[in-house]
């Protein structure tokens, strides 16, 4: 296998982790896929265009996979194939060494690792003899009869991006077309012109800035703070506010670390409250449908349906950095969210006393958690 260190630009081949008694585990087996593309480029003369097609499949030696071994679903088809029966043929060789009684030596993962990389077509030259081992201590299931049940899981991090399948779904939405505006707007950018920019240093950008920072552009709400928002943070609220207040789409804003963008979107969430609020005092009465009732699982659960109108107002924060979707979902609540004299002006500071465990400026001066909070079944508790 390669080694995984980044600066010599070599990476892992596979994983394949191992019990305590030395035996392979087919089921924590994964290729890498970049490797496998690697020598589909480098062997076939049309390059990288032989990925368009799936990737050509190369199985040779290797037997049928049983239909209950699961598929990586790269959108690959000749990588899941190669997997599949790899993963067939590793439970095969485990078996067999198994009732020999005969653990895989090093010349075993050295015939296995020249095989695999023979089957991904990448010449001799780029394989090194490396392979890195990880023991990761596990706690032994208890004895159920099953063979498999007292495998430990690998520890290490995933060898391939947990987006592929999320791309993969993606990819059929957009060939069947069930696909939103905003997905449709992302993904036909590349190939529309781009719109003239405006460059708000010239006389007719700043021209155009100052028309977009009229009071009248401004959203009905704005977060509570002891500063105003700056220019260009204004401008871009304003702007999204203008271009998706009434219709779906995508806008984006860019802005390095510390320049803002929170608080930026404090004020998005504020408008979208605030249009909310709007739609419900304009409905009044008409905002819930009469009471029905729906079966959650065993149990009856009554409820009023909302107004069709009241739809599109949700808010979901997402981010492959959980830490950026925390400084949203758990400042905004807070108590140092909003200025010292907001503090206590909610007229209904027991929605949020309800749900949030943490002093938030929806608490009027004084106000405690309720009792209630603390008195948790002894099960749920850690």
């Amino acid at each position: 296998m390669f080694d995984e260190r980044r600066p010599s630009g070599q990476a892992r081949l596979f994983d394949l982790a191992f019990d305590e008694d030395g035996y392979p585990l087919p089921q924590n087996f994964v290729l890498s896929l970049a490797c496998w593309a690697a020598g589909q480029i480098l062997h076939y003369p049309d390059g990288i265009a032989v990925l368009e097609d799936g990737g050509r499949i190369v199985t040779t030696g290797l037997p049928e996979a049983n239909p209950e071994i699961p598929s990586p679903n790269s959108g690959y088809a000749g990588f899941d194939m190669l997997v599949r029966r790899l993963i067939q043929w590793l439970v095969d060789a485990t078996a067999a060494a198994r009732e020999e009684k005969a653990p895989p030596t090093r010349a075993w993962l050295d015939a296995l690792s020249g095989r695999i990389a023979a089957l991904c077509l990448l010449p001799e030259g780029m394989i090194s003899a490396t392979h890195v081992a990880k023991c990761v201590q596990v706690k032994r299931a208890e004895a159920t009869g099953d063979q498999g049940a007292s495998d430990p899981q690998p520890g290490d991090d995933l060898l391939n991006s947990f987006f592929v399948g999320d791309l993969n779904a993606l990819s059929h939405a957009w060939t069947n077309g069930n696909v939103g505006k905003g997905l449709a707007e992302y993904i036909q950018a590349v190939a529309r012109v781009d719109p003239a920019r405006v460059d708000l240093r010239e006389a007719h950008g700043v021209a155009t800035a100052f028309a977009a920072l009229n009071p009248a552009a401004f959203p009905a709400g704005s977060w509570p703070s002891d500063h105003p928002l700056a220019f260009s943070q204004q401008l871009a609220v304003n702007e999204l506010w203008r271009q998706l207040e009434a219709r779906p789409g995508i806008f984006a804003i860019n802005g390095p670390p510390g320049t803002g963008k929170t608080t930026l979107l404090r004020d998005v969430v504020a408008a979208v409250v605030t249009a909310r609020a709007a739609h419900l005092a304009r409905l009044g009465g008409q905002a819930f449908a009469g009471r029905t009732k729906k079966k959650l699982g065993e149990f009856w659960c009554n409820y009023r349906p909302l107004h069709a109108d009241l739809s599109g107002f949700a808010i979901v924060v997402a981010s492959a950095n959980n830490g950026a979707v925390e400084n949203i979902s758990l400042e905004l609540p807070g108590i140092k969210a909003v200025p010292a004299d907001a503090v206590g002006r909610s007229a209904h500071p027991d929605v949020i006393t309800s749900a949030w465990p943490a002093t938030s400026w929806a608490m009027p001066p004084g106000a405690s958690w309720p009792r209630a909070w603390d008195r948790r079944p002894t099960a749920a508790r850690s």
